[in-house]
Order: C-alpha cells, then sequence, then structure tokens
C-alpha cells in the first residue's frame, strides 16, 4: 500500500525548503512554473498628475495578460509612493518571475515598456501589441 498522501507533503515541503536562497536577502526562487503570479506590473512616474492613466494603463494591460490566462499580480495601485527597487525587491520576495515596469511618461504616447526578469534582473524594451490576446 502506498501512501501517497504523505509523498506529496513531503515533496511539497522539499520545493518551498529548495526555493529560499542563503543569501539572505528573504527572496524566494521558485521555477517559474511554479510561480503563483508570473508576472507583476508596477507603475512610477516622475509626474504625479499622470499617475491614474498609467494604473489605467496598467488596468487594461492586467486584463490582456488574464485573458490570456497568465496569472498577473497588479500592484499599480498600492505603490504608496515606494521607490521602484523597493517595489521590484518586493515582488522578488514573493517569486513572481517577470515583471512589467510602466516607468516613463511617453509609455502612454508610444506604447513601449519595459519587461524585467526577476531570474537575470535584466530588462528589455517591448511595445504592448507584443503581449498575448
Amino acid at each position: 500500500m502506498l501512501r501517497l498522501r504523505q509523498c506529496v507533503h513531503v515533496a511539497t515541503l522539499q520545493i518551498v525548503l529548495d526555493a529560499f536562497e542563503n543569501g539572505g536577502d528573504a527572496s524566494v526562487r521558485i521555477h517559474r512554473k511554479l510561480a503563483p503570479f508570473k508576472c507583476g506590473i508596477v507603475c512610477l512616474s516622475d509626474d504625479p498628475a499622470l499617475m491614474p492613466e498609467l494604473r489605467d494603463l496598467a488596468k487594461h494591460l492586467c486584463n490582456v495578460l488574464r485573458k490570456a490566462n497568465l496569472p498577473v499580480l497588479d500592484c499599480s495601485e498600492r505603490n504608496g509612493g515606494r521607490s521602484l527597487a523597493k517595489q521590484l525587491h518586493q515582488l522578488d520576495s514573493i517569486a513572481v518571475p517577470y515583471c512589467l515596469l510602466l516607468l516613463r511618461d511617453q509609455c502612454l504616447l508610444s506604447g513601449l515598456f519595459q519587461l524585467r526578469s526577476r531570474d537575470t534582473t535584466l530588462s528589455e524594451t517591448i511595445h504592448i501589441s507584443d503581449l498575448p490576446e
């Protein structure tokens, strides 16, 4: 007789324990396929008057990605005036593998924004039309 229930608990615990790195920065390195959110959206602008429009764009991007069956965490509403580094650290600490950065006010006009990878911390500029539909 095989007790699958205990094996699943042990396997889950092993995955969670392996996800924590010993770097001491409290970030979780879960494989991107196991992460609860595949993408996070962060808005940051120098002009506070444009923040409502950036948040609307973030909501639109969130809806587009969710229709493509990608779990998205929208952090645009709850940034609370925090710096970009703090917002990215929060997303890294909860194991979000990719982040859409709506940083510049020009992204409202051009449709260009940055896609940042948690594992490499590199960003690339993509256009809104490159998102899955």
